[in-house]
């Protein structure tokens, strides 16, 4: 399972570490979205762990 959410969005990344996801990545402005470019975060944890 993956989640990714803006890097600005302290609420969402939060919530998927206490779901046990694991930060894997951190996109340095990525996206171009509403003239302005942001970064994301890339959460991950193997089915075998998501019990």
């Amino acid at each position: 399972m993956i989640g990714r959410c803006d890097a600005r969005n302290t609420a969402s990344a939060k919530l998927m570490e206490r779901l046990g996801l694991r930060r894997e990545a951190h996109f340095r402005e990525d996206e171009f979205f509403k003239g302005e470019w942001s970064s994301t975060y890339v959460y991950a944890i193997l089915a075998s762990e998501w019990n």
